[in-house]
C-alpha cells in the first residue's frame, strides 16, 4: 500500500480489508497512468504479489478525473507510447493457440486469390486485413525477445500450419475456378 500511495502516477487508491477469500487477504485497487504501469507492475511483482495473490490489469477507456489527469501528467513519458510487457506477453500467449477459427481465417487467402484472378488489388488488401497471422507473429517476436523457445516454437508452428492450410485452400480454389472456366 505504501508503494502505491507514494507513487504520483497512482490515484483513486482504495483498500477493502479482508475482502478476498481465495487467497485470503485484502483487495487493493487503484488507477495507474499507462506510462507508469510497467514500473508499478514490476514493483508489485518484486513484493511477491503475483506469487501470493494477484495483479490484475484492466484497461480503462474513459476516466473523468482531475486526479487521473494529474497522475498522467506526473508519470514520465506518454501513455500512447507506453508498453506494458505483461499485457503483451499475455496477449501473445493467447494468440499462439491453433483453433478452427484461426485456420478458417487463414483460408481468407482465397479473397486474395480472387483479387489476383479478377485484377482487383482491393481484394488483396482486404485479405491482409482479415488474416489472423498478426497474433502469432507478435507471439513469435515476444518468444524470441523474451528467450522463450516454447512460445516462439508454438507461434512458428501456428504460422506455418496456418499458411500451409491457407495456401492449400487457395490452390484448390484456383484450380476449381480454372476448371469451370472462371479464370485463365
Amino acid at each position: 500500500m505504501e508503494l502505491l500511495e507514494t507513487n504520483p502516477a497512482v490515484t483513486h487508491l482504495w483498500v477493502s480489508r479482508d475482502s478476498a477469500s481465495k487467497p485470503v487477504g485484502d483487495v487493493i485497487s487503484g488507477d495507474v497512468a499507462r506510462e507508469a504501469a510497467a514500473g508499478v507492475i514490476g514493483q508489485l511483482r518484486g513484493l511477491g504479489l503475483a506469487r501470493d495473490g494477484a495483479i490484475v490489469v484492466e484497461r480503462l477507456h474513459i476516466i473523468l478525473s482531475a486526479a487521473a489527469e494529474r497522475a498522467e501528467r506526473d508519470a514520465p513519458g506518454q501513455g500512447a507510447d507506453a508498453l506494458i510487457w505483461e499485457e503483451l506477453e499475455q496477449n501473445a500467449g493467447e494468440e499462439t493457440r491453433l483453433s478452427v477459427s484461426y485456420l478458417t481465417f487463414m483460408v481468407a487467402m482465397l479473397i486474395a486469390s480472387i483479387g489476383v484472378l479478377v485484377d482487383q488489388p482491393i481484394l488483396i488488401v482486404g485479405a491482409m486485413v482479415v488474416g489472423p497471422e498478426f497474433g502469432p507473429l507478435v507471439a513469435l517476436c515476444v518468444g524470441i525477445v523474451a528467450r522463450q523457445p516454447r512460445r516462439a516454437g508454438t507461434a512458428l508452428g501456428a504460422l506455418l500450419l496456418g499458411f500451409l492450410v491457407g495456401m492449400m485452400a487457395t490452390v484448390l480454389f484456383t484450380w476449381a475456378m480454372t476448371a469451370i472456366g472462371l479464370s485463365r
